[in-house]
């Protein structure tokens, strides 16, 4: 895994730390969109695979859904 699916923002709410799984996608040159997949409960400094799993799918899934290529894609 490349450290890119490691970004993350923590937040505190209701004294509980909040991890969100966030990705970017550069529309233009000067203009950047960053996507919030999900969010977890941070319980431990691990971060589960399977939410790892989970933010690449709908990272995956967001770059089909506008016919463009994931440029992050480790597939290939």
């Amino acid at each position: 895994m490349k450290s890119y699916f490691r970004v993350e923002f923590l937040a505190e709410a209701e004294e509980k730390k909040i991890r969100l799984f966030a990705f970017w996608d550069k529309e233009k040159p000067i203009d950047t969109v960053v996507i919030a997949t999900h969010g977890i409960v941070k319980k431990t400094s691990r971060i589960p695979g399977k939410e790892i799993d989970k933010a690449i799918r709908l990272r995956t899934k967001y770059f089909k859904s506008k016919g463009k290529a994931d440029e992050n894609d480790e597939s290939g």
